[in-house]
């Protein structure tokens, strides 16, 4: 066996696999379903690029946050801008900046999330990530894809599961602890409560000797259902989520130094420049003497709750099913410890409150596959409420307060008719029609302008707001797949996404450069695909490959506004590229070579890049390559059962370079991550050993940024991926 496109160590695992797989028998690969098309379609059938990761590789892998998925689906990517808050998720290149909605929404039992941080998942039965525009279905923010998350049901009179777990790193330790129990009430009511908690250190630590905490965490999350069939026909269930992460000395902007050498140079010694400027010789008290490490003055804290109740409703006719979701979702992010010049020189702290409050309502019809035809159609609203209060604090003016700024009010209305359809021909032919018609509305208000005041003088003018603007949009579907027998298929498919305009809410220093960056355009995307999916015959081995290229127009950017001089008019804002095209290939394979052993793996390639993307003055980013998406990617995991009490899981995932800034001058090069666990089962008893990122990997998953205030050349932050941690687990069932 050549490998060509897998690295070594991947190939290696690969080959060990093949003498692995001859010491049982066959086994059949069990049947997927997917519900992110919203039809209950088969894996193989759906003419579209899918990952679907199952209950078993879930538990096998111990996926326990969303941002562990990334190391078992091609051409997908998590970012953030430091340990705690949200996520930002790139496929295919096609990603979220900071000051924009995720391009990629996540839904959870059919309910949406737009903004996410790095949810623990609870009481997970499949996961499925779906690549490429899905506007047809989801509407706005689902031009990268979307992840459909399906939790458990109960299934049996009464099942609990306990779970204490502890991982330990060079900077500290955690401690999780969780609990499921699941029950048939009676024929007619089931209920299912999911409770979790973690709380230690966390992996990053701030070594600045005026703060009292390096930094620790407490995140807890509850998942409760209560389901009721009181007919055949008729069933319902009531939903509470709630996720509430608090932390201490850290705040959601955490940026490391990439080259803590050059870092210590300019900050941690004697520098006359800075006694000049602020009369203080060495600005940083200690050098950075190991990783993850940073330094920050003052208070750094972040507290998040976020909270949704949620009702579902399904009701079968003969000929037809309805299906109605409602979710009504509050929450409440509040944090201090933004600081420009990341270093411990006593400058401004600034921070926030940020209140969201969301409705989504929708309502579809579904038919059952009669004639060689199956549809969907229905109706979606979404009510998204923001008010951001933006608070400072001038250090370097001796303030020992806070001062709020005016409040900004936000709000987002989308409303959307759409339907899908189904149709078998030729007995090999089967034709997907789509559409959506969807009408946007985003505001923004603030009641007067507002400033950073530091040192006396006005640094930041947040102008008054009181603008709105409604964007219209059809996003249409066609795909055409082909059956050349029981066991192979192909397809090709176009499809349409969206993300609609808006207004920038930060500070400008003039009234024409307001003028010129408030508003932003919508952005469209269209993306089309060709790709195959097998099966051997006898069921072992399941297989997919795609290929893929997509263009963006009026592509929706975070960068800073300037004048003819080069000189910064703004903060950071949105304005829009012309272009962004992105292409690639991707290939998954699941394998079942014997009862005791599975392997799973897949390859992807993303070349995305500005085809036209140039400032007012005389700077662009054309031809530069899009940000936090690596050109190649690929995994491989390993799951074999020793004995009926032993059991070992090794995943290997490997990353190309990727760029971390617009300019391209900041490369996270290529690297390899090693996780691996293994579990010995007794009755009712579970105990693993893992090790995640066993060769303590050190990597950048951040975008990166320059000192905002003391600008160094080839010095730049970014925010670090989780260091090794070495762990051991108990799980019983009672």
């Amino acid at each position: 066996m050549k490998c060509y496109l897998i690295p070594i160590p991947l190939c290696s695992l690969l080959l060990a696999t093949f003498s692995l797989a001859n010491t049982d028998t066959e086994q059949e690969i069990e049947k997927i379903t997917v519900k992110g098309s919203k039809m209950q379609s088969e894996l193989m059938q759906v003419p579209a690029s899918v990952s679907v990761i199952d209950s078993q590789q879930i538990n096998q892998a111990r996926i326990e946050r969303l941002t562990d998925i990334e190391h078992f689906v091609p051409n997908l990517k998590f970012s953030q801008l430091g340990e705690v808050g949200a996520q930002f998720i790139s496929i295919r290149g096609i990603g979220a900046n900071p000051l924009s909605e995720n391009r990629v929404t996540v839904y959870i039992d059919d309910i949406p999330y737009r903004t996410v941080n790095d949810k623990l998942l609870m009481g997970v039965s499949q996961i499925e990530v779906l690549r490429g525009p899905q506007g047809t279905l989801y509407g706005a923010n689902t031009e990268g894809g979307v992840i459909v998350i399906n939790t458990k049901m109960p299934d049996t009179d009464l099942t609990a599961k306990g779970e204490i777990s502890t991982e330990h790193y060079t900077n500290g330790s955690r401690q999780n602890t969780r609990f499921n129990v699941a029950s048939h009430i009676n024929e007619q009511w089931s209920a299912r409560v999911t409770v979790s908690r973690e709380q230690g250190d966390t992996y990053t630590q701030n070594i600045d000797p005026s703060t009292n905490n390096k930094g620790d965490i407490e995140n807890s999350a509850i998942l409760a259902t209560l389901n009721y069939y009181p007919t055949e026909r008729l069933s319902m269930s009531l939903q509470y989520a709630g996720e509430f992460n608090r932390a201490n000395g850290i705040y959601e902007q955490t940026y490391i130094p990439m080259n803590a050498e050059l870092y210590n140079q300019v900050f941690a010694q004697s520098n006359p420049v800075f006694e000049q400027m602020f009369g203080i010789a060495q600005i940083n008290a200690n050098p950075i003497a190991s990783q993850h490490e940073y330094h920050m003055d003052d208070i750094r804290v972040y507290d998040e709750n976020e909270r949704s109740l949620n009702f579902k409703i399904n009701y079968d006719w003969d000929h037809l099913s309805l299906v109605s979701v409602t979710s009504m979702l509050n929450k409440e992010s509040y944090g201090w410890g933004a600081q420009f010049e990341l270093t411990s020189l006593p400058f401004i702290n600034t921070g926030g409150d940020d209140r969201r409050d969301q409705l989504f309502q929708e309502i579809r019809l579904l038919s059952p596959e009669k004639n060689g035809i199956s549809w969907v159609t229905g109706i979606s609203a979404y009510r998204g409420k923001r008010e951001f209060i933006v608070g400072y604090k001038d250090i370097i003016g001796d303030a020992t307060d806070f001062i709020s700024l005016v409040p900004l009010e936000e709000s987002s209305t989308d409303i959307a008719i759409f339907a899908s359809s189904n149709i078998e021909f030729d007995n090999n032919w089967i034709l997907t029609l789509g559409g959506r018609y969807e009408r946007a509305k985003r505001e923004s208000f603030r009641a007067s302008n507002s400033a950073f005041i530091l040192g006396g003088q006005v640094t930041a003018v947040f102008p008054q707001l009181d603008e709105s603007g409604s964007y219209n949009e059809f996003l249409p579907k066609l795909a055409l797949a082909y059956q050349f027998n029981e066991q192979i298929n192909g397809y090709m498919s176009a499809a349409k996404g969206w993300q609609p305009g808006g207004f920038n809410d930060d500070a400008f220093t003039d009234e024409e450069s307001r003028k010129n960056g408030v508003k932003f355009k919508p952005e469209t995307i269209w993306n089309y695909e060709m790709g195959f999916k097998g099966l051997t015959q006898n069921n072992d081995l399941y297989w997919s490959i795609s290929i893929f290229s997509s263009y963006a127009e009026n592509w929706q950017e975070m960068n800073f506004l300037r004048d003819t001089s080069g000189k910064a008019v703004s903060t950071s804002v949105v304005i829009n590229a012309a272009e962004l095209n992105a292409k690639g290939l991707e290939a998954e394979f699941k394998w079942q070579p014997a009862i005791n052993l599975s392997v799973h793996g897949s390859i992807g390639y993303t070349d995305s890049e500005y085809k036209n993307f140039e400032l007012a003055y005389g700077k662009g980013f054309s031809g530069n390559s899009s940000i936090m998406m690596p050109k190649s990617s690929a995994n491989v995991s390993v799951n074999y059962h020793f004995t009926d009490n032993w059991q070992a899981h090794l995943q290997l995932s490997a990353y190309g370079d990727m760029y971390l800034d617009l300019d391209n001058k900041v490369t996270q090069k290529s690297y390899e991550v090693v996780d691996a666990n293994i579990s010995w089962t007794l009755d009712n008893y579970r105990i693993t050993l893992f090790a995640d990122n066993l060769l303590n990997e050190y990597y950048f998953t951040g975008q990166a940024f320059a000192d905002f205030t003391f600008p160094t050349e080839g010095l730049y932050f970014s925010s670090p991926a989780k260091p090794r941690r070495l762990g051991l687990s108990v799980e019983v069932d009672f």
